[in-house]
């Protein structure tokens, strides 16, 4: 089954609550810190039997950590590139997503490797996730700790 990375452009609605907003401020912040139009990526399979519908998976600040869960990605926040691993020119298959979930789910969301952006001397670790390591790591990029979701994209678009 086809694999895609789906990229998070998305903003606040207009009318959107106070709560809704502040959630948008970690999205701008990234996006302000990476120069890029996304703040988020996941690698997302598609629910044959609910059309639109994507099993994702990512390291996300929202929930917290490294996991998996069905959810709609509507174009107008959402960019959806094939997922494909360059360096061993192969199509990334639900069965590699399945496994490196098996392996990583419930491992918490890495702060400090998001401020590592900014501040490079901050220690890697083994054990937490931002969302474009995690990705860059199962589509077997170089140094996935470096990745941001606009070099994943970029990876992704030289194919």
């Amino acid at each position: 089954m086809s694999v895609y990375v789906a990229f998070y452009k998305g903003c606040p609605r207009p009318g959107a609550s106070l709560r809704e907003r502040v959630k948008y401020l970690f999205d701008g912040a990234i996006r302000l810190i990476t120069r890029s139009p996304y703040s988020h990526c996941e690698l997302a399979i598609p629910d044959t039997t609910h059309p639109g519908v994507y099993y994702c998976v990512s390291a996300s600040v929202r929930d917290g950590g490294v996991r998996g869960k069905f959810m709609m990605l509507p174009g107008d926040r959402w960019d959806l590139l094939p997922a494909f691993d360059l360096k061993g020119r192969r199509t990334i298959t639900d069965a590699q997503v399945s496994n490196r979930l098996r392996v990583h789910e419930g491992q918490k969301y890495d702060w400090l490797g998001v401020f590592r952006f900014i501040c490079p001397l901050l220690r890697q670790s083994k054990s937490r996730w931002f969302c474009s390591e995690f990705v860059a790591t199962v589509l077997g990029m170089d140094k996935p700790e470096r990745q941001t979701p606009q070099t994943v994209y970029q990876y992704l678009k030289t194919t």
